[in-house]
């Protein structure tokens, strides 16, 4: 039976906003700067969705537009944002190939910001990818271009730097890195961050102390509750739910599992749904309950076979 999440689904999932020039005196931006950023929101809304098929497809526009007029603050942006769509369809050559474009790019625009993010988000690829040394040597770049400089990602870094440790089995290292994410992450106001951090301590604690775990699950919840991130939230109540059944409380254990199926369902997330269904199923079946088993049997079974059907709309 499963528990927890995927610790590199979650981290550093906060996309570049290029907000055009501001200022009394800044230049106005160009109609065609306008309209890239326009994309570029467009990305970042089918991102939220899950629709990543959407988002590649905004953020190739947005990419299109900005080099059509050589804007490069744009360019740079919309570099960052494909490369982590790509990572989230698990495209991974194609990421690094705009890492690298991007990496170029901020050197010769002296963008230390984007440079930092660039690490960052490299070091999640290489996260995936099992290069765990590459990825703590990039971010422990990133973190010390933070830190020089006052940037508000630190508490980022610090999340990814936390999942590294939990991959190579250092979790009392994760557990303070995560303490001081959270520092950073509430100064800066980072909520999405933050509420990553709460969700990745909760998992660690959950099989040492199921009511802290509870309280950060909960932490978790209320602020991706605020911010309506529906992969986030699913993750949290599942993270709840699985805490209930391991202390026997099954009834709670299944109401927070049908709660992360509608949630998925609504959200679009066919892959997902099945995964949620699966988890009632086998709730029900502990509970003895062979009605309620048998209904969720019938239900998975007709969105597997409408999923079969579908011609595919770039939902997760």
């Amino acid at each position: 039976m499963r528990y927890g999440y995927t610790w590199g689904v979650v981290l550093f999932s906060v996309f570049v906003v290029l907000a055009g020039c501001s200022g009394r005196n800044a230049p106005q931006p160009s109609y065609i700067e306008m309209r890239a950023v326009e994309m570029n929101i467009s990305g970042i809304e089918a991102t939220k969705r899950g629709d990543y098929a959407t988002a590649k497809r905004a953020f190739t526009s947005a990419l299109e537009l900005n080099r059509s007029v050589d804007n490069r603050d744009g360019e740079l942006t919309n570099l960052i944002n494909l490369s982590r769509v790509h990572i989230s369809l698990g495209e991974y050559d194609m990421a690094e190939d705009y890492l690298n474009q991007a990496s170029r790019l901020a050197v010769r625009v002296k963008d230390v910001e984007k440079e930092s993010e660039i690490y960052l988000t490299l070091a999640k690829l290489y996260y995936l990818t099992d290069r765990t040394d590459d990825a703590l040597e990039l971010v422990e770049r990133a973190i010390r271009i933070d830190r020089i400089h006052g940037h508000r990602s630190i508490g980022v870094g610090l999340n990814i730097k936390a999942s590294i440790h939990i991959k190579n089995g250092k979790i009392d290292e994760a557990m303070e890195t995560l303490k001081e994410a959270m520092r950073f992450n509430r100064k800066y106001g980072l909520e999405m961050e933050l509420a990553n951090s709460y969700r990745a301590l909760a998992e660690i604690k959950a099989s040492v102390d199921t009511k802290k775990a509870m309280d950060l699950y909960r932490n978790a919840y209320r602020i991706d509750r605020l911010l309506g991130d529906p992969i986030k939230i699913s993750k949290d109540l599942e993270g709840m739910a699985w805490i209930y059944f391991r202390e026997g409380y099954l009834d709670d254990a299944v109401f927070l599992m049908e709660r992360v199926y509608m949630v998925n369902l609504y959200g679009g997330r066919k892959k997902r749904v099945v995964s949620s269904l699966d988890d009632i199923i086998s709730i029900y079946e502990e509970m003895g309950d062979e009605e309620k088993v048998l209904f969720y049997r019938r239900i998975k079974e007709d969105i597997i076979a409408y999923m079969s059907d579908d011609k595919g709309d770039g939902l997760q």
